[in-house]
């Protein structure tokens, strides 16, 4: 299952710094995302250019990618916060899948008429 952390600025960032200057924290989340990355569970992370970030997680389930989340150096430190959703992907290229069902359909597969 794909989940989508989106990162945004925690009560310990550093007001008027960037990314790059938010110090050990940061190179603590940058060092566990990379771990993540190589052991194939971060699939696409990074920051995003107007502030917050993103890191698309293939885990087993919520409990999973909440482990990965609560442990990371930057959330842990307060300088970086999270929320975290579940994706169901209906297009993805990386992959192949490219959906043909129509909304009614979509929305019977996941249990919602």
């Amino acid at each position: 299952m794909r989940y989508i952390a989106l990162f945004g600025q925690g009560p310990n960032w550093k007001k008027g710094s960037s990314v790059y200057e938010q110090g050990v924290p940061i190179e603590g989340h940058l060092e566990s995302m990379r771990r993540h990355f190589e052991n194939g569970v971060l699939l696409l992370g990074g920051p995003f250019e107007r502030g917050g970030g993103i890191a698309v997680l293939d885990v087993s389930d919520e409990a999973s990618a909440v482990q990965i989340m609560e442990t990371d150096p930057g959330v842990a430190a307060g300088v970086l916060t999270y929320t975290l959703h579940a994706h169901h992907a209906y297009f993805d290229a990386f992959t192949g899948v490219g959906t043909t069902l129509s909304v009614p359909e979509l929305a019977s597969q996941r249990g919602r008429s």
